[in-house]
């Protein structure tokens, strides 16, 4: 799940029920700027491009019980936060 240039896309809850079943933690990590790593359609790469990487802390599975959606609704939104699009709902 990427965050496009308007929007952060729908998460799948794979991972997130993987994390909980496994008792691993979740780390967020936010890029933007990918956008523009693309001339066009491609295939050049722009060297030029300004990627922004932000690692955010890890979230303890514990804290979720066993409810993926409220984990994957909290990473969602420390993730639109964090690259400046809150999930508006």
């Amino acid at each position: 799940t990427y965050a496009s240039a308007r929007e952060l896309l729908p998460f799948k809850r794979g991972a997130f029920k993987l994390a909980l079943e496994e008792k691993v933690p979740i780390v967020p990590v936010a890029i933007e700027g990918t956008d523009a790593l693309v001339h066009g359609d491609g295939p050049w790469m722009n060297p030029r491009a300004h990627i922004v990487v932000e690692v955010l802390p890890a979230l303890a599975p514990s804290s979720f019980g066993t409810d993926e959606k409220a984990l994957a609704d909290r990473v969602r939104d420390l993730l639109g936060r964090a690259v400046g699009r809150p999930d508006p709902g």
